[in-house]
């Protein structure tokens, strides 16, 4: 992934989870081809499931960078 190329899936669900993510993070919206192969592939309420949770997670990060916290030490 890091190349820029995508893993070899071995499930085609998996392959739309990653194409909608990728497009999603890259872009912050999904073209109108990849939202409906999205949608064809896992369902609506899959597809509403994934960029909720990707939008949130995002959220998350950039605060957690924008306000510079760190995870807390760990103690041994």
């Amino acid at each position: 992934m890091e190349a820029g190329r995508a893993p070899a899936f071995q499930d085609d669900d998996e392959a739309a989870v990653f194409e909608l993510v990728t497009s999603l993070l890259a872009h912050g919206t999904v073209p109108d081809g990849d939202y409906r192969k999205a949608v064809d592939s896992l369902g609506l309420q899959v597809v509403m499931d994934v960029v909720s949770l990707v939008t949130y997670f995002d959220l998350v990060a950039t605060h957690l960078k924008v306000f510079g916290i760190q995870p807390p030490a760990v103690s041994d």
